[in-house]
Protein backbone atom coordinates (compact mmCIF):
# COMPACT_ATOMS: atom_id res chain seq x y z
CA UNK A 1 0.00 0.00 0.00
CA UNK A 2 1.61 3.26 -1.11
CA UNK A 3 1.07 6.33 0.92
CA UNK A 4 0.88 9.90 -0.52
CA UNK A 5 2.58 12.51 1.39
CA UNK A 6 0.38 15.01 0.12
CA UNK A 7 1.18 18.63 -1.32
CA UNK A 8 1.42 20.38 2.21
CA UNK A 9 4.70 20.90 4.35
CA UNK A 10 6.17 17.66 5.39
CA UNK A 11 9.16 15.83 6.51
CA UNK A 12 11.39 12.65 6.04
CA UNK A 13 12.56 11.50 8.98
CA UNK A 14 15.53 9.02 8.77
CA UNK A 15 16.03 6.58 11.50
CA UNK A 16 19.44 5.58 12.44
CA UNK A 17 19.37 2.71 15.62
CA UNK A 18 23.10 2.30 16.41
CA UNK A 19 23.54 3.63 19.94
CA UNK A 20 27.63 3.28 21.56
CA UNK A 21 25.52 2.43 24.65
CA UNK A 22 21.75 1.64 25.98
CA UNK A 23 20.77 5.19 28.29
CA UNK A 24 19.09 3.30 31.04
CA UNK A 25 15.40 5.17 30.23
CA UNK A 26 15.03 4.32 26.06
CA UNK A 27 12.54 2.71 24.69
CA UNK A 28 13.64 3.89 21.27
CA UNK A 29 14.28 1.34 18.78
CA UNK A 30 17.86 0.97 18.88
CA UNK A 31 20.75 -1.41 18.27
CA UNK A 32 24.17 -1.72 20.41
CA UNK A 33 26.72 -3.41 18.53
CA UNK A 34 30.27 -3.66 19.17
CA UNK A 35 31.02 -3.43 15.33
CA UNK A 36 27.59 -2.08 13.70
CA UNK A 37 27.58 -2.76 10.00
CA UNK A 38 26.90 0.96 9.17
CA UNK A 39 27.42 0.45 5.26
CA UNK A 40 24.83 -2.71 5.58
CA UNK A 41 22.44 -0.22 7.22
CA UNK A 42 22.44 2.41 4.58
CA UNK A 43 22.24 0.01 1.97
CA UNK A 44 18.89 -1.03 3.56
CA UNK A 45 17.32 2.44 4.16
CA UNK A 46 18.55 2.56 -0.20
CA UNK A 47 16.36 0.05 -0.98
CA UNK A 48 13.48 0.97 0.97
CA UNK A 49 13.57 4.71 -0.03
CA UNK A 50 14.08 3.38 -3.97
CA UNK A 51 10.85 1.26 -3.38
CA UNK A 52 8.75 4.16 -1.78
CA UNK A 53 10.52 7.21 -3.20
CA UNK A 54 6.67 7.60 -5.62
CA UNK A 55 5.27 8.64 -2.80
CA UNK A 56 6.88 11.57 -2.30
CA UNK A 57 5.52 12.46 -6.19
CA UNK A 58 3.05 14.65 -4.55
CA UNK A 59 5.01 16.36 -1.66
CA UNK A 60 5.96 19.76 -0.68
CA UNK A 61 9.04 18.22 1.80
CA UNK A 62 10.31 20.85 3.48
CA UNK A 63 12.40 19.34 6.41
CA UNK A 64 14.86 16.27 6.53
CA UNK A 65 15.30 15.12 9.87
CA UNK A 66 18.23 12.00 10.65
CA UNK A 67 17.21 10.70 14.06
CA UNK A 68 17.78 7.43 16.49
CA UNK A 69 19.87 5.97 17.99
CA UNK A 70 22.68 8.34 17.67
CA UNK A 71 23.00 9.07 13.53
CA UNK A 72 26.27 10.61 14.99
CA UNK A 73 28.37 7.58 15.35
CA UNK A 74 27.86 7.28 11.16
CA UNK A 75 31.16 7.42 9.90
CA UNK A 76 31.81 10.26 7.73
CA UNK A 77 31.52 8.48 4.38
CA UNK A 78 28.03 6.60 5.15
CA UNK A 79 26.29 9.72 6.37
CA UNK A 80 27.23 10.88 3.10
CA UNK A 81 26.04 8.16 0.92
CA UNK A 82 22.88 8.45 3.15
CA UNK A 83 22.28 12.31 2.47
CA UNK A 84 22.61 11.90 -0.70
CA UNK A 85 19.82 9.85 -1.40
CA UNK A 86 17.85 12.94 -0.86
CA UNK A 87 20.08 15.04 -3.65
CA UNK A 88 16.84 15.64 -6.10
CA UNK A 89 14.90 17.13 -3.04
CA UNK A 90 17.59 19.34 -1.54
CA UNK A 91 16.56 22.47 -2.89
CA UNK A 92 13.33 22.09 -1.28
CA UNK A 93 14.68 21.58 2.26
CA UNK A 94 14.50 24.27 4.45
CA UNK A 95 15.80 22.70 7.95
CA UNK A 96 18.17 19.55 7.49
CA UNK A 97 19.12 18.02 11.47
CA UNK A 98 20.74 15.69 12.86
CA UNK A 99 20.57 14.45 16.60
CA UNK A 100 24.30 14.13 17.92
CA UNK A 101 25.63 12.83 21.37
CA UNK A 102 28.79 14.95 22.06
CA UNK A 103 30.73 12.08 22.52
CA UNK A 104 30.76 11.44 18.98
CA UNK A 105 31.14 14.91 17.60
CA UNK A 106 33.97 15.84 15.97
CA UNK A 107 35.88 17.71 13.24
CA UNK A 108 35.57 15.07 10.55
CA UNK A 109 31.83 14.33 11.50
CA UNK A 110 31.01 18.49 11.55
CA UNK A 111 32.52 18.69 7.47
CA UNK A 112 30.70 15.59 6.54
CA UNK A 113 27.35 17.12 7.94
CA UNK A 114 28.07 20.32 6.28
CA UNK A 115 29.15 18.93 3.29
CA UNK A 116 25.87 16.87 3.05
CA UNK A 117 23.79 19.32 3.67
CA UNK A 118 23.06 19.78 7.16
CA UNK A 119 21.63 23.27 8.54
CA UNK A 120 20.64 22.46 12.33
CA UNK A 121 22.05 20.05 15.40
CA UNK A 122 20.33 18.48 17.86
CA UNK A 123 22.80 17.78 20.45
CA UNK A 124 21.75 15.14 23.45
CA UNK A 125 23.77 16.95 26.30
CA UNK A 126 21.10 16.23 28.26
CA UNK A 127 22.86 17.92 31.65
CA UNK A 128 26.07 19.61 32.28
CA UNK A 129 26.66 17.98 36.01
CA UNK A 130 28.97 14.96 35.83
CA UNK A 131 26.70 13.30 38.70
CA UNK A 132 23.57 14.00 36.64
CA UNK A 133 25.51 12.70 33.70
CA UNK A 134 26.51 9.49 35.56
CA UNK A 135 22.94 8.56 36.37
CA UNK A 136 21.56 8.83 33.31
CA UNK A 137 23.86 6.47 31.96
CA UNK A 138 25.33 8.61 29.90
CA UNK A 139 28.30 8.02 27.81
CA UNK A 140 29.93 11.83 28.15
CA UNK A 141 31.05 14.27 30.92
CA UNK A 142 30.91 17.60 31.46
CA UNK A 143 34.07 18.56 29.35
CA UNK A 144 32.64 16.89 26.52
CA UNK A 145 29.20 18.28 26.50
CA UNK A 146 30.95 21.83 26.31
CA UNK A 147 33.75 20.67 23.90
CA UNK A 148 30.92 19.39 21.55
CA UNK A 149 28.61 22.58 21.73
CA UNK A 150 31.48 24.94 21.03
CA UNK A 151 32.49 22.90 18.00
CA UNK A 152 28.98 22.79 16.79
CA UNK A 153 28.76 26.62 17.03
CA UNK A 154 31.72 27.38 15.80
CA UNK A 155 30.62 25.77 12.51
CA UNK A 156 27.59 27.78 12.31
CA UNK A 157 24.84 25.60 12.46
CA UNK A 158 21.75 25.97 14.39
CA UNK A 159 21.71 24.70 17.26
CA UNK A 160 19.26 22.54 19.72
CA UNK A 161 20.49 21.42 23.21
CA UNK A 162 18.87 18.81 25.29
CA UNK A 163 18.70 18.81 28.54
CA UNK A 164 16.87 16.47 31.05
CA UNK A 165 15.04 17.33 34.24
CA UNK A 166 13.59 15.24 37.16
CA UNK A 167 16.36 12.06 36.77
CA UNK A 168 17.42 10.76 40.03
CA UNK A 169 19.14 13.09 42.21
CA UNK A 170 18.09 16.06 40.07
CA UNK A 171 16.94 19.72 41.99
CA UNK A 172 16.46 23.63 41.43
CA UNK A 173 20.22 23.85 42.19
CA UNK A 174 20.84 21.81 39.06
CA UNK A 175 19.20 23.21 36.77
CA UNK A 176 20.62 26.79 37.80
CA UNK A 177 23.56 25.71 37.55
CA UNK A 178 23.08 23.91 33.47
CA UNK A 179 20.87 26.83 32.51
CA UNK A 180 23.97 29.40 33.72
CA UNK A 181 26.15 27.08 31.23
CA UNK A 182 24.36 28.44 28.54
CA UNK A 183 25.07 32.11 29.14
CA UNK A 184 28.49 31.44 27.61
CA UNK A 185 26.80 29.97 24.59
CA UNK A 186 24.83 33.36 23.18
CA UNK A 187 25.05 31.73 19.69
CA UNK A 188 22.80 28.74 20.86
CA UNK A 189 18.97 29.04 19.61
CA UNK A 190 16.70 26.96 21.05
CA UNK A 191 16.62 24.18 23.75
CA UNK A 192 14.83 21.27 24.52
CA UNK A 193 14.01 20.75 28.15
CA UNK A 194 12.25 17.05 29.19
CA UNK A 195 10.71 14.95 32.18
CA UNK A 196 12.44 12.32 32.57
CA UNK A 197 9.68 9.39 31.79
CA UNK A 198 9.81 6.24 33.13
CA UNK A 199 8.76 3.89 30.34
CA UNK A 200 8.04 0.05 30.95
CA UNK A 201 10.63 -2.69 29.90
CA UNK A 202 13.42 -0.19 30.19
CA UNK A 203 16.44 -0.49 32.89
CA UNK A 204 14.75 2.43 34.93
CA UNK A 205 11.24 1.14 34.38
CA UNK A 206 12.40 -2.04 35.68
CA UNK A 207 14.05 -0.36 38.55
CA UNK A 208 10.84 1.44 39.67
CA UNK A 209 9.15 -1.88 39.95
CA UNK A 210 11.07 -2.86 42.02
CA UNK A 211 11.11 -0.14 44.00
CA UNK A 212 15.11 0.95 43.10
CA UNK A 213 14.45 4.30 41.79
CA UNK A 214 14.32 7.38 43.47
CA UNK A 215 13.02 10.37 41.74
CA UNK A 216 11.47 13.69 42.15
CA UNK A 217 7.61 13.41 43.70
CA UNK A 218 5.12 15.42 41.24
CA UNK A 219 5.39 19.06 43.06
CA UNK A 220 9.11 18.86 42.58
CA UNK A 221 8.90 18.14 39.15
CA UNK A 222 6.38 20.90 38.30
CA UNK A 223 9.04 23.49 40.20
CA UNK A 224 11.66 22.35 38.04
CA UNK A 225 9.54 23.04 34.86
CA UNK A 226 8.65 26.20 36.18
CA UNK A 227 12.42 27.19 37.18
CA UNK A 228 13.59 25.83 33.72
CA UNK A 229 11.28 28.01 31.73
CA UNK A 230 11.52 31.10 34.07
CA UNK A 231 15.22 30.29 33.81
CA UNK A 232 15.36 30.29 29.78
CA UNK A 233 12.95 33.15 29.18
CA UNK A 234 15.62 35.20 31.11
CA UNK A 235 18.17 34.08 28.60
CA UNK A 236 15.61 35.17 25.94
CA UNK A 237 14.57 32.11 24.94
CA UNK A 238 10.47 31.76 23.84
CA UNK A 239 8.49 29.07 25.03
CA UNK A 240 6.31 27.82 21.77
CA UNK A 241 6.36 23.94 22.77
CA UNK A 242 5.51 22.15 26.28
CA UNK A 243 9.41 21.03 26.22
CA UNK A 244 10.62 23.69 23.31
CA UNK A 245 12.02 27.25 23.92
CA UNK A 246 13.60 29.00 21.00
CA UNK A 247 14.75 32.28 20.37
CA UNK A 248 13.17 34.71 17.65
CA UNK A 249 12.55 32.91 14.54
CA UNK A 250 14.61 29.72 15.09
CA UNK A 251 11.79 27.09 16.36
CA UNK A 252 12.04 23.84 15.17
CA UNK A 253 10.16 23.46 11.68
CA UNK A 254 10.52 19.61 11.66
CA UNK A 255 9.07 19.09 14.68
CA UNK A 256 6.27 21.37 14.39
CA UNK A 257 5.00 19.51 11.18
CA UNK A 258 4.39 16.75 13.41
CA UNK A 259 2.28 19.22 15.71
CA UNK A 260 0.03 20.61 12.86
CA UNK A 261 -0.43 17.22 11.91
CA UNK A 262 1.00 17.03 8.35
CA UNK A 263 1.81 14.26 6.41
CA UNK A 264 5.62 12.70 6.77
CA UNK A 265 7.79 9.85 5.29
CA UNK A 266 9.74 7.69 7.43
CA UNK A 267 12.73 5.63 7.01
CA UNK A 268 14.96 2.85 8.83
CA UNK A 269 14.10 0.83 11.62
CA UNK A 270 11.10 1.54 13.91
CA UNK A 271 9.75 4.81 11.76
CA UNK A 272 6.65 5.58 11.02
CA UNK A 273 5.36 7.38 8.19
CA UNK A 274 1.81 9.29 7.81
CA UNK A 275 -0.27 10.10 4.86
CA UNK A 276 -3.31 9.18 2.17
CA UNK A 277 -4.44 6.48 0.45
CA UNK A 278 -6.98 8.00 -1.70
CA UNK A 279 -9.59 9.02 0.69
CA UNK A 280 -8.12 7.51 4.02
CA UNK A 281 -5.78 8.65 5.75
CA UNK A 282 -3.14 5.92 6.84
CA UNK A 283 -0.51 5.48 9.23
CA UNK A 284 2.63 2.92 8.13
CA UNK A 285 5.49 1.39 10.86
CA UNK A 286 8.77 0.12 10.08
CA UNK A 287 9.94 -2.75 12.03
CA UNK A 288 12.17 -2.27 15.51
CA UNK A 289 13.98 -5.21 15.09
CA UNK A 290 17.01 -4.31 12.92
CA UNK A 291 17.38 -7.98 12.02
CA UNK A 292 13.85 -7.81 10.07
CA UNK A 293 14.15 -4.54 8.60
CA UNK A 294 17.09 -5.31 6.67
CA UNK A 295 15.90 -8.72 5.66
CA UNK A 296 13.35 -7.02 4.02
CA UNK A 297 13.51 -3.07 4.03
CA UNK A 298 10.58 -2.44 2.17
CA UNK A 299 7.76 -4.88 4.00
CA UNK A 300 5.98 -2.65 6.53
CA UNK A 301 5.05 -4.09 10.43
CA UNK A 302 2.18 -2.28 10.86
CA UNK A 303 -0.85 -0.48 8.47
CA UNK A 304 -3.20 1.33 9.85
CA UNK A 305 -6.41 2.98 8.20
CA UNK A 306 -6.88 6.17 11.23
CA UNK A 307 -10.35 6.76 11.60
CA UNK A 308 -11.32 10.28 10.65
CA UNK A 309 -12.28 10.81 14.40
CA UNK A 310 -9.28 9.48 15.92
CA UNK A 311 -7.28 11.69 13.56
CA UNK A 312 -9.27 14.53 14.68
CA UNK A 313 -8.35 13.83 18.50
CA UNK A 314 -5.04 13.85 17.82
CA UNK A 315 -5.29 16.77 16.03
CA UNK A 316 -6.86 18.30 19.42
CA UNK A 317 -4.63 16.42 21.54
CA UNK A 318 -1.43 18.31 19.63
CA UNK A 319 -3.21 21.55 19.30
CA UNK A 320 -2.56 22.21 22.85
CA UNK A 321 0.43 21.56 23.51
CA UNK A 322 2.25 24.29 21.20
CA UNK A 323 2.07 27.92 20.94
CA UNK A 324 -0.19 27.71 17.03
CA UNK A 325 -3.07 26.12 19.01
CA UNK A 326 -6.58 25.34 17.78
CA UNK A 327 -8.73 26.86 15.13
CA UNK A 328 -11.91 25.43 16.08
CA UNK A 329 -13.29 27.28 12.42
CA UNK A 330 -10.73 25.45 10.12
CA UNK A 331 -11.09 22.10 12.22
CA UNK A 332 -14.51 22.37 10.96
CA UNK A 333 -13.60 22.96 7.51
CA UNK A 334 -11.64 20.52 7.13
CA UNK A 335 -13.90 17.88 9.17
CA UNK A 336 -16.79 18.91 8.74
CA UNK A 337 -19.36 15.94 8.75
CA UNK A 338 -17.14 13.82 10.76
CA UNK A 339 -19.04 15.40 13.82
CA UNK A 340 -22.43 15.96 14.56
CA UNK A 341 -23.33 19.99 15.18
CA UNK A 342 -23.83 19.40 19.41
CA UNK A 343 -20.11 18.19 19.17
CA UNK A 344 -19.19 20.91 17.76
CA UNK A 345 -20.63 23.08 19.95
CA UNK A 346 -19.58 20.81 22.63
CA UNK A 347 -15.81 21.48 21.57
CA UNK A 348 -16.38 25.22 21.44
CA UNK A 349 -17.79 25.11 25.02
CA UNK A 350 -14.89 22.91 26.11
CA UNK A 351 -12.47 25.86 24.77
CA UNK A 352 -14.20 28.30 26.15
CA UNK A 353 -13.83 26.79 29.63
CA UNK A 354 -10.48 26.45 29.43
CA UNK A 355 -10.39 30.18 28.40
CA UNK A 356 -12.53 31.04 30.96
CA UNK A 357 -9.83 28.93 33.38
CA UNK A 358 -6.64 30.78 32.18
CA UNK A 359 -5.70 27.81 30.32
CA UNK A 360 -6.10 28.92 26.82
CA UNK A 361 -5.79 32.39 25.29
CA UNK A 362 -8.17 33.19 22.31
CA UNK A 363 -7.30 35.90 19.76
CA UNK A 364 -9.51 37.95 17.53
CA UNK A 365 -9.53 34.92 15.17
CA UNK A 366 -10.66 32.96 17.25
CA UNK A 367 -7.80 30.63 17.66
CA UNK A 368 -7.04 29.23 21.03
CA UNK A 369 -3.91 28.81 22.32
CA UNK A 370 -1.90 27.33 25.94
CA UNK A 371 -1.14 30.11 28.32
CA UNK A 372 1.84 29.41 30.34
CA UNK A 373 -0.43 27.66 32.96
CA UNK A 374 -1.73 25.99 30.01
CA UNK A 375 1.13 24.28 28.93
CA UNK A 376 2.38 23.11 32.64
CA UNK A 377 -1.21 21.36 32.38
CA UNK A 378 -1.19 20.14 28.61
CA UNK A 379 -1.42 16.90 29.13
CA UNK A 380 -4.87 17.24 31.34
CA UNK A 381 -5.79 19.97 28.90
CA UNK A 382 -5.18 18.02 25.80
CA UNK A 383 -6.99 14.81 27.84
CA UNK A 384 -10.20 16.86 28.14
CA UNK A 385 -10.48 17.80 24.22
CA UNK A 386 -9.40 14.07 23.25
CA UNK A 387 -12.22 13.02 25.63
CA UNK A 388 -14.47 16.06 24.18
CA UNK A 389 -17.84 13.41 23.39
CA UNK A 390 -17.86 11.92 27.22
CA UNK A 391 -19.82 13.39 29.63
CA UNK A 392 -17.20 12.70 32.68
CA UNK A 393 -15.16 15.64 32.00
CA UNK A 394 -13.44 18.32 35.18
CA UNK A 395 -11.20 20.42 35.49
CA UNK A 396 -7.55 19.23 34.21
CA UNK A 397 -5.70 18.97 37.36
CA UNK A 398 -1.90 19.32 37.67
CA UNK A 399 -0.10 16.58 35.14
Amino acid sequence: MNLTVDNQPGGIYVHVPFCARLCPYCDFAVAVRKTPDFAGYVDAVSSEYRARAAELDAARVETLYFGGGTPSLLPPAEFIQLANLFDDLRPQFTEVTIEANPASVDAARLNAWNDAGVTRISLGVQSFSNRLLKALGRNHDRERALKALQLCLEQDFDVSLDLIFSGPGHNLEDIARDVNVLRDFPDLNHVSAYQLTVEPNTVFGNRAARGELELPDEDASSDSYDALRDALNGLGFEQYEVSSHARAGKLAVHNRNYWLGRSYFGLGTGAFSFGRVGEQIVRRANPRSLKQYQADPTVADMVEVVDLRDYLRERLFLSVRHSGGLSLGNLRSEFGLTLSESEWTRLRELTDQMAAQGLLRADESGRYAPTREGFALADSVAEVLWRFDLDDLGRPTSS
